[in-house]
C-alpha cells in the first residue's frame, strides 16, 4: 500500500473537483522520512521560509499491533506540478515527537503573531489496561500548545509565552555542586522545569521503584508536568511526550541541569 494525498477544490462545498496529488508515498524522501501504509490527518503550514508537512503514521492491525505509530514531518517546498496544481517537493524531514504517546496533532496559523501554533494528542499509555481506562472514566488528552519553528531542517517546538501566565509558586530546587541539581515535584505533580544541560525525569514509586520517564541530553529545554502527562521541549531538537500514571505516595523527580522551575495555577 502507498500512502497519497489528493488534492480537491470547489467554490461550492458541495460540489468538489479533484485537481490531483499533492504528495505520494513512492517520493523517494517521503519513503525515507515518513514510511506508512497510508498518512492521517495531514497538516501542511509555513513554517519561516521553508514548508513542512505533518504526518500521523497508520499500518493495518497485522502489519503493526497498534496501527497508529508515531508522527513525522517532511520539510520541502511548494511547487506547480501538472496542471498547475501545488505539489509538494520533500528535500528532509523526521519525527514531530519521539515520545510513546503523541498522536494526529493539529496544526493551526496564527496570523496576527505570524505563528503556528500545534496541539498533539496523547492517548493512554501502551501498558494501561481497558479496566484502567474505564475506572477512570476518560481516554487521551490534549498536550499544551506549541510554538513550531526550524533548526536548519529540523522541526522544533516551544511552549507559547502565554503559558508563563499559569506560573504560579517557586519551586525548591536542592542544588549540588557544578549542575547537579535535583527538584522533587508534589501531587497533583503540576509544574514547569527549566533545564540548561542534561537532565533526566523520574518517578520514584512508593516502594522504591525508579521509572525513567524522559531525559535531555544537552541545551536548553522546558518540562511540562499536567497530572498524568509530561511534555519535554528541547530548544533545538525533537519533543518527547509521554503519559504517566503516579500513584499516592509517589514523586516526579527531575534532576540534572535544573536552573528554574514553578508550580503550575489556572
Amino acid at each position: 500500500m502507498t500512502p497519497v494525498i489528493l488534492l480537491f477544490a470547489c467554490d461550492d462545498l458541495e460540489q468538489w473537483e479533484y485537481v490531483g496529488e499533492l504528495l505520494r508515498g513512492d517520493d523517494p524522501v517521503a519513503a525515507e522520512h515518513a514510511p506508512a501504509e497510508l498518512w492521517e490527518c495531514p497538516q501542511l503550514v509555513q513554517v519561516g521560509e521553508r514548508w513542512v508537512l505533518i504526518l500521523s503514521l497508520w499500518y493495518r492491525p497485522e502489519v503493526v499491533a497498534r496501527s497508529t505509530v508515531q508522527v513525522n514531518y517532511l520539510v520541502g517546498d511548494l511547487v506547480a506540478g501538472p496542471g498547475g496544481s501545488p505539489h509538494f517537493e520533500p528535500d528532509g524531514g523526521g519525527r514531530v515527537d519521539q515520545g510513546p504517546d503523541f498522536y494526529a496533532p493539529q496544526a493551526v496559523v496564527d496570523a496576527e503573531q505570524d505563528r503556528v501554533l500545534m496541539w498533539g494528542w496523547s492517548w493512554e499509555g501502551l501498558a494501561r489496561t481497558q479496566d484502567e481506562t474505564d475506572e477512570q472514566g476518560w481516554s487521551g488528552c490534549l498536550t499544551f500548545p506549541r510554538e513550531l519553528g526550524l533548526e536548519g531542517d529540523r522541526l522544533v517546538a516551544r511552549f507559547p509565552a502565554e503559558l508563563r501566565t499559569l506560573r504560579g509558586e517557586p519551586l525548591d530546587i536542592a542544588r549540588g555542586q557544578g549542575v547537579e541539581a535535583q527538584v522533587d515535584l508534589p501531587a497533583p505533580f503540576r509544574a514547569e522545569v527549566v533545564i540548561q544541560g542534561p537532565a533526566i525525569v523520574e518517578q520514584i514509586h512508593v516502594d522504591g521503584r525508579v521509572e525513567s520517564l524522559a531525559a535531555h541530553d544537552e541545551g536548553d529545554a522546558t518540562v511540562m508536568i499536567d497530572g498524568g502527562i509530561l511534555e519535554l521541549l528541547p530548544a533545538a531538537s525533537t519533543s518527547s511526550t509521554v503519559r504517566l500514571y503516579p500513584a499516592e505516595g509517589d514523586v516526579i523527580r527531575v534532576r540534572g541541569a535544573v536552573v528554574d522551575g514553578w508550580l503550575l495555577g489556572g
